[in-house]
């Protein structure tokens, strides 16, 4: 099995099970070479170390662009997916964004959108089940119960 390695840094390292065992034994300050890349490696500079089967959750974690249960297509504007209408906001923000309601696409809160390739992939199946977040959605409805009354205003 390989894992990936990612420096602090951010390069993204392809290593066999053995470096694996060998970054996991080794002292914080130590050097180790890695023989499939050529190049070595100080272990204090490894941010992270991760099986590569697990390297589509890294990935989703900076997607930027997706679509939704209904097709439609969506960005992320500074951290919050929204409508992707090809229109970009200026610096003063005078272009207002439509934004997306949690209820209607839970797959919005759960910061779960698929990316382009997973939807052509979908063939007619369930999306929420494709994305594996089915009973996710379950748990989600339960979170947008009131709490409390809000004081009228008199």
């Amino acid at each position: 099995m390989n894992f990936i390695l990612k420096t602090i840094l951010g390069d993204r390292l392809t290593i066999t099970e053995e470096e694996h065992k060998a970054f996991i034994a080794a002292q914080p300050e130590q050097t180790l070479f890695l023989k499939n890349s050529g190049i070595m490696v100080k272990k204090s500079m490894v941010a992270i170390i991760y099986p590569e089967n697990r390297d589509d959750i890294e990935k989703k974690k900076n997607q930027v662009v997706g679509r939704l249960h209904d097709g439609g297509r969506v960005k992320k504007h500074f951290g919050q997916w929204v409508l992707d209408t090809g229109q970009t906001p200026d610096d003063k923000g005078n272009y207002a964004h439509v934004t997306l309601d949690p209820a209607y696409y839970p797959e919005v809160a759960l910061d779960c959108v698929a990316t382009e390739e997973e939807f052509t992939k979908l063939n007619g199946q369930d999306y929420y089940e494709f994305l594996g977040i089915k009973e996710r959605d379950k748990r989600l409805d339960s979170g947008f119960k009131q709490i409390m009354e809000c004081p009228k205003n008199s």
